[in-house]
């Protein structure tokens, strides 16, 4: 199963609707095609990011969600998914580097410094875990 694929399957369980369900299909693979890319061009994991992004609004589906993946300049979030999920990819490379590990830099990511134990991190590697489970599986996990 493709990371798109699984993370249809997480994000959109709970829509009550078909045109719900739609609308957040749609938004999920929209998003993930986006990280899949910026992944690529900053050397990090898309899994990771999509993780991320998973914890900070369901990978676009949530309609709450001011920005795809939580990013803010200065105290604004930007509301560009595309330039969100550009800003999240290249800022997870950066701080993979700065901290020497990929844990702590989503701990960084989240403004935490470079610590790995916060419950932030501990809820985007159980989002990867899950998507990379249901990727290898072909079932929700």
């Amino acid at each position: 199963m493709t990371l798109t694929t699984a993370a249809v399957v997480l994000f959109c369980r709970w829509t009550a609707s078909v045109e719900g369900h739609t609308r957040c299909e749609t938004a999920v693979r929209t998003t993930v095609t986006r990280i899949e890319r910026e992944a690529a061009v900053h050397g990090v994991d898309p899994v990771r990011l999509a993780a991320v992004c998973g914890i900070e609004s369901r990978d676009g589906a949530s309609l709450r969600a001011v920005s795809v993946c939580g990013v803010r300049v200065g105290h604004a979030y930007v509301r560009d998914p595309v330039r969100a999920i550009q800003i999240a990819a290249h800022s997870l490379a950066r701080w993979e580097r700065e901290c020497h590990s990929r844990d702590r830099a989503v701990g960084r990511y989240h403004g935490e410094g470079c610590r790995a134990g916060s419950s932030y991190v501990r809820g985007v590697l159980t989002i990867e875990r899950r998507l990379r489970c249901t990727m290898a599986t072909g079932r929700r996990c």
